[in-house]
């Protein structure tokens, strides 16, 4: 049986927590590796980055795939975006490849983006974040609203700036894309294009919002599960629906 490691990044100011009960659900031959980017979890205390080459520079020195396993990147919002340009970024660099990318509730690229977080204040920033349930209505020190703050600011500039895709830089290995009915964040209409980046391409949907990952890890643990050995050594099925989602997306 083939060895697969999967590697999981994050939404914008989250950390590898999202991932922590993924491995006990996993099959005996994956191996989960959480990624945190700089200034949270096990990264807390270093400097957030804002910038994408040096995020990239970065995740080229964290996540060194083994040639000899199958690879998974599995990225959620802020994460599926950083899965799909560190995989470009490993295509230019002539690195080994993930073997398939599972992006969740992420826009396709050169899709604008319908927040614009980073350009607030902090003060602007803080009291958005609570407005959106992401921080606890309560007095937080100066220290540590601040420190929150910054890590939320870099991972919205990330967001809100990616680097510029081109429909020439196909990724050729399959790509799934997982979206939730009831996401305002990421609309329908902002992930309809992907397959014009992809050559293998299949469209998943879930019931809820934008994180509907949390709540429904056991579903999209199955995904992988299902498509194990479909998805990474051959072409997905486009449009495979799994019976629990209430509608195809196109």
């Amino acid at each position: 049986m083939n060895k697969v490691d999967l590697y999981c990044f994050h939404h914008a100011g989250g950390s590898s927590v999202l991932y922590r009960q993924w491995q006990t659900l996993l099959p005996n031959n994956w191996t989960l590796h959480a990624v945190d980017l700089p200034g949270r979890g096990i990264k807390a205390g270093t400097v957030p980055l804002d910038q994408w080459p040096a995020l990239l520079e970065y995740l080229n020195h964290e996540v060194v795939l083994n040639e000899n396993n199958k690879s998974v990147f599995f990225g959620h919002s802020l994460g599926a975006m950083i899965a799909y340009y560190l995989t470009c970024d490993q295509i230019k660099k002539q690195k080994v490849l993930p073997s398939a990318l599972f992006l969740s509730a992420c826009r396709a690229p050169q899709k604008k983006p319908y927040t614009h977080y980073s350009q607030l204040c902090d003060t602007a920033l803080y009291h958005a974040l609570i407005e959106h349930g992401l921080l606890p209505n309560r007095k937080l020190t100066d220290d540590v609203a601040k420190l929150i703050t910054d890590v939320f600011r870099s991972d919205f500039k990330l967001a809100e700036f990616p680097p510029t895709a081109t429909k020439d830089a196909l990724l050729t290995m399959p790509v799934h894309i997982l979206h939730a009915n009831k996401d305002t964040v990421v609309p329908h209409r902002s992930i309809a294009s992907w397959p014009q980046f992809c050559v293998k391409h299949c469209f998943h949907q879930f019931n809820g919002d934008h994180m509907y990952i949390e709540n429904q890890r056991h579903t999209v643990i199955d995904l992988l599960h299902s498509f194990e050995n479909q998805q990474i050594n051959s072409t997905p099925p486009n449009n495979n629906y799994n019976d629990k989602w209430p509608m195809p997306l196109c």
